[in-house]
């Protein structure tokens, strides 16, 4: 706990504070990005100057807000079937003034990839950045097109796990 009030609470953002308190109420709660994994991921991006990032499984969007490290013209694509969950983060999301950033899509993750990936698309090796935080018996099919889409140098994170 000291390390938690010494270290990660005091830079946790507001709006991520709040979220995370009403994420955390949900019935799926447990699912949300743990504070100090988020942290992680912000320092991540900021330390790599990433510019583009893709995210699977987005729940209410802690994660998504780590896109206030992200440069002004930053973007996060973030894949989720659960729209509901999204949509109840989005006023914090807002609120922090990244909804600019972030392309939500309504999807199932493996179709998106997929025409991601098509002949002629130019987002191959387009992405600094990947979170996959969802379907973690998926996690080797979706390592496999994220390190496509992923240039050289980035990093592709799966919950709490840096590959």
């Amino acid at each position: 706990m000291y390390i938690f009030e010494t270290s990660v609470y005091p830079r946790e953002h507001e709006e991520l504070w709040r979220l995370r308190d009403v994420s955390t109420q949900q019935y799926f709660g447990f699912m949300t990005t743990p504070l100090e994994e988020g942290q992680l991921l912000s320092l991540l991006l900021k330390l790599m100057k990433a510019k583009k990032a893709i995210e699977i499984g987005v729940f209410m969007g802690y994660s998504l807000l780590t896109t206030l490290a992200f440069p002004e013209d930053g973007k996060m694509i973030p894949i989720d079937p659960d729209k509901e969950a999204f949509e109840k983060g989005l006023p914090y999301i807002r609120k922090a003034n990244v909804e600019r950033k972030i392309d939500f899509i309504h999807s199932k993750v493996l179709p998106i990839l997929d025409n991601l990936l098509e002949d002629g698309s130019d987002e191959e090796g387009a992405f600094d950045f990947a979170f996959v935080d969802a379907d973690k018996t998926s996690y080797g099919v979706y390592h496999e097109r994220l390190m496509r889409l992923t240039r050289v140098g980035g990093f592709i994170v799966y919950d709490n796990t840096l590959w």
